[in-house]
């Protein structure tokens, strides 16, 4: 007998304004790295596995970070939906 245990998918979007860290907070997290240079993004995409505290079931994380630039604003219309 085969059983099969889905991932409960968690998917998040970064926004705000350019410069404020947005790309730094996603790093750490998933790689516990500082980014101690800046760099623009466009767009930037990343996953991971995690486990809920008290949880006993492994999910999937997907974080989607934005770019705070005015020039890629309508990127952040298209994440959103």
């Amino acid at each position: 007998m085969f059983f099969f245990f889905l991932k409960l998918v968690i998917t998040q979007s970064i926004m705000g304004k350019d410069r404020v860290g947005k790309s730094a907070l996603a790093v750490r997290f998933f790689s516990r790295q500082y980014i101690v240079e800046y760099d623009p993004t466009i767009e930037d995409s990343y996953r991971k596995t995690v486990r809920m505290p008290g949880g006993k079931k492994d999910h999937l994380l997907e974080l989607l970070d934005t770019a705070g630039q005015v020039e890629y604003a309508s990127l952040q219309n298209i994440s959103m939906k």
